[in-house]
């Protein structure tokens, strides 16, 4: 810990008995206003940061929830950038005896926002980042008051679906246009829960503008379940398609078995039923 006093630091100590008022124990400070690390090394979507082991024991009794999960894997740590505070993500994190505090994490920036001077309160947030922190800078523990700041709405249209971790009363929404005006994907490993979470957002769309229609691609059947209430699924039993959907190199894909010569013989015939059939149907 020597090293740590040295990068700022040495005025954060832990509770002691002498500190608890009455019956109740009082904190020596306020966990979201001491640093918990400091950063290494920054790049151009994240940085390698110090963490201090004991900050982050200190921390896990914090009422506050965001407070209490700082600094391990998901949750969400801010950077001071001159008037600006950096959000960031917690990515991973290992020990590391090397390190000053012991632990050595990566973190992925979130985007940046303003504070304001009376309040300390963050606002007019926004992603990206225009102004990078420098190593050595402290990093401090982002409170659930930064996190309803950093995902209020701001009046357009937008979908719930859930809440955001670790709070427990921080809505977590979707723009529709702006997710759907482009492409997007969701990411994970197995079981960690892709395909609920796509139904759950289709079914919120669907939610907010019933009038609207989405196709879906299902080749191995997995939201048939999801979706039976609430739209029509299409599968080998019930999936009628005109022929002229189809080229003739499609049809014979489907139709035909032979190979070789006798494939050759199989397609002349079946080119000239498809032809016949055409003649059939002005439609066609």
């Amino acid at each position: 810990m020597s090293d740590m006093s040295r990068q700022g630091f040495d005025s954060v100590h832990p509770a002691q008995p002498g500190d608890l008022a009455g019956s109740h124990a009082m904190p020596a400070f306020d966990n979201s206003r001491e640093p918990i690390g400091i950063v290494l090394e920054i790049a151009g979507s994240g940085s390698m940061i110090a963490v201090d082991l004991q900050r982050l024991t200190e921390c896990t009794g914090d009422d506050d929830p965001s407070v209490a999960m700082a600094g391990q894997v998901g949750s969400q740590i801010k950077i001071r950038v001159g008037n600006s505070w950096l959000l960031a993500n917690v990515r991973n994190q290992k020990q590391d005896a090397k390190t000053p505090g012991g632990i050595l994490a990566a973190v992925d920036f979130l985007g940046e926002g303003e504070e304001e001077r009376l309040t300390g309160r963050i606002h007019s947030f926004r992603r990206g980042v225009t102004r990078y922190p420098i190593p050595g800078a402290l990093i401090y523990p982002a409170t659930s008051n930064d996190l309803r700041q950093i995902y209020a709405s701001d009046g357009r249209a937008v979908v719930q679906v859930g809440k955001v971790y670790p709070t427990k009363d921080i809505r977590a929404g979707l723009y529709i246009d702006s997710m759907l005006g482009k492409h997007f994907a969701l990411l994970g490993s197995t079981g960690t829960g892709k395909s609920t979470s796509a139904a759950l957002i289709l079914h919120r769309i669907c939610e907010a503008a019933p009038e609207g229609h989405v196709v879906m691609i299902d080749p191995h059947g997995e939201y048939s379940a999801a979706f039976r209430q609430t739209g029509v699924i299409y599968d080998v039993s019930n999936l009628q398609m005109p022929y002229w959907l189809m080229n003739f190199e499609e049809h014979c894909e489907v139709f035909l078995t032979s190979s070789g010569n006798d494939r050759q013989i199989d397609a002349d015939i079946l080119s000239k039923c498809l032809l016949q059939a055409r003649a059939k149907n002005r439609l066609a």
